[in-house]
């Protein structure tokens, strides 16, 4: 998805945020923090230039530590045995840190905080290339900030079945730039804010030419995001899992 977005009604701060990225009946949860008041929800928008990414290979996952049971997330409360016949109540477990596994593999949850405030009079606008990166990358240009390595949700997600592909790029080639679109198993995102109901994530956002929200030009255009994983590379003699080192994890200019 390419948009120029900036946030709006998103205070910084830790408070309870989830977020769910699903493909098809899949899901990714992201868990994070915010100290906005509980009856808002969050908008954004932006105005990001294209960014350049080169076509990335699929690397394979890292193995994840042994599980044990763990509480429920705020987005998968527990719930009382059901009775005979009845699905039994979908529950998460901790895989990697910061990275919770729903019992029927059919979503993630990943942790996480909101580091923008778009309620200061100073600054209204923040412009956005990115709507989940890693910690002290591109925290100044996302909407959720999250400690969980890229790797890491990168092996989640193959483990609730999404098949990773390529990311979006762009084709300098020619007098006019042209888009080559994201591959992979598509995927949607949602986020809780505290005990609120999910929404989109592209609701949290959006453009400054029109004030719609990413969810509406999502629809308008047929826009969505997919699993387009990263590469290995090599540096200082040493194999690095790319998105490790740059921060991108749900990105919005490619």
């Amino acid at each position: 998805m390419t948009t120029s977005t900036s946030p709006r009604g998103v205070t910084r701060g830790r408070a309870l945020l989830a977020a769910i990225i699903t493909a098809g009946p899949l899901s990714i949860v992201m868990l994070t923090g915010c100290a906005q008041d509980r009856a808002q929800q969050p908008s954004a928008q932006t105005d990001a230039q294209p960014a350049i990414a080169a076509n990335q290979s699929s690397p394979e996952a890292p193995t994840p530590p042994p599980v044990s049971p763990g509480p429920a997330s705020a987005a998968a409360p527990a719930t009382a045995p059901k009775a005979p016949g009845q699905p039994a109540a979908v529950t998460t477990r901790q895989i990697f840190p910061h990275i919770a596994i729903a019992s029927d593999r059919s979503f993630i949850d990943i942790e996480g905080f909101v580091p923008i405030d778009a309620h200061n009079e100073k600054t209204p606008i923040v412009y956005l290339e990115q709507l989940v990166c890693l910690r002290d990358t591109k925290d100044h240009e996302s909407v959720v900030v999250t400690d969980a390595k890229p790797s890491n949700i990168h092996a989640a997600l193959l483990l609730i079945g999404a098949q990773p592909g390529s990311p979006g790029a762009w084709d300098w080639e020619g007098e006019q730039i042209r888009a080559i679109p994201p591959k992979g198993t598509p995927l949607t995102v949602e986020i809780i804010f505290a005990a609120n109901a999910p929404i989109p994530a592209t609701d949290t956002a959006i453009t400054t030419r029109s004030s719609q929200t990413l969810t509406q030009l999502a629809a308008d255009s047929g826009d969505e995001f997919r699993f387009g994983g990263s590469e290995i590379v090599t540096r200082q003699n040493r194999e690095h899992y790319r998105a490790d080192g740059e921060g991108t994890i749900i990105g919005l200019t490619t």
